[in-house]
């Protein structure tokens, strides 16, 4: 699950560390989706580094820390985005860029997505934004130090998250294609497993069922892990 790589994550407070527990898990299938998801964004050349040293273990040309930490904006594997600002070094002329085209569809749902993460996490992105975007005057737009504690980030799940999510969906679509309201199953698994039920209802995303529980009709919903067997089917 999504959650393991983010319970990691949180433990530590530092890059490094965190790398380093990631490491330990990198036969993961998660983490290595993770770490994938995350070399293909923008990255500082600390950040790359860092992944490149304490997760792969390569022998590599050490980078500094920076005294200034200017972050970039991820483009979430957006082909649309990448090829806007993913050649573009820094996050204001990344900024300037994205309001040019700030009509365009996809801009305003990259916006929507990436621009509350860089307001809360970096004072300075969010100054930037502020002032080039929205045309918010009169902000300190100098870059304030970054703390040692530069942290691996939590962006890039979204992407993860959605391709999970598709999955899901195609998985329940093909379990319960057969399935109609009126319909009797017997659940396979689950707290309910035995359990006789009946469909209410059922559209792409959800089958919701009534069962008998303890003398009482009950409401339950099954998700896409559910196993069942048609009654009367042999």
């Amino acid at each position: 699950m999504l959650e393991f790589v983010e319970l990691l994550l949180d433990l530590c407070d530092n890059i490094i560390d965190q790398l380093i527990l990631l490491k330990q898990f990198k036969h993961h299938k998660e983490v290595k989706k993770y770490i994938k998801t995350l070399t293909k964004s923008n990255m500082s050349p600390y950040e790359r580094y860092c992944i490149n040293k304490y997760f792969y273990g390569k022998d590599v040309k050490e980078e500094k820390i920076p005294d200034f930490y200017y972050p970039t904006l991820a483009t979430y594997g957006n082909k649309y985005i990448k090829k806007l600002i993913g050649d573009i070094p820094d996050i204001k002329g990344q900024v300037i860029k994205l309001k040019e085209h700030k009509d365009n569809a996809k801009v305003i749902n990259y916006v929507e997505r990436a621009f509350p993460y860089y307001m809360e996490e970096y004072p300075y992105a969010r100054n930037i934004i502020l002032s080039y975007y929205y045309d918010v005057p009169y902000l300190d737009l100098s870059p304030s130090p970054k703390s040692l504690h530069i942290t691996l980030i939590k962006i890039s799940f979204e992407k993860l998250i959605r391709k999970q999510e598709k999955k899901r969906d195609k998985i329940f679509r093909k379990k319960f294609r057969w399935l109609k309201v009126g319909d009797k199953i017997v659940l396979n698994n689950g707290p309910f497993k035995g359990f006789e039920c009946v469909i209410l209802e059922k559209n792409p995303k959800i089958i919701k069922v009534e069962m008998d529980l303890f003398g009482e009709k009950t409401p339950y919903e099954l998700d896409y892990q559910t196993k069942f067997k048609k009654v009367g089917k042999k």
